[in-house]
């Protein structure tokens, strides 16, 4: 069931021409998080891999892979008016703005307990 509902994340029906897209073969990696950006223009998803990729809504081209740690990402989300992307990994957060794709900030979140 999984595989299904991954299938049919990465597969998308492009209106314009009627035919499905595959973005890519992930069949060596699980995806482990999915996030539209709020205004619809950005999908990004971690693989087991380590890597978030990012696609561009519009055309569905490859906007940028990241791989900060080589450690998988435990969550990725958008902000509410989808001007940064948030990766969240097990000791360390960053945080990327995405009209350029570059790092704005990252901070070490090890020890710290939320109850």
């Amino acid at each position: 069931l999984f595989y299904v509902l991954l299938l049919l994340i990465l597969t998308f029906v492009d209106s314009q021409w009627c035919h499905i897209k595959r973005l890519n073969d992930f069949a060596n990696a699980r995806i482990e998080w999915v996030d539209f950006s709020s205004d619809g223009q950005y999908l990004a998803f971690a693989t087991s891999h380590g890597n978030t990729h990012v696609y561009n809504t519009s055309d569905w081209s490859s906007i940028v892979n990241i791989s900060e740690t080589g450690n998988n990402p435990k969550i990725i989300k958008f902000s509410h008016d989808s001007t940064k992307l948030a990766i969240a990994y097990y000791d360390d957060v960053y945080f990327y703005q995405t009209s350029d794709w570059t790092e704005i900030f990252n901070q070490d979140v090890s020890g710290v307990q939320i109850n």
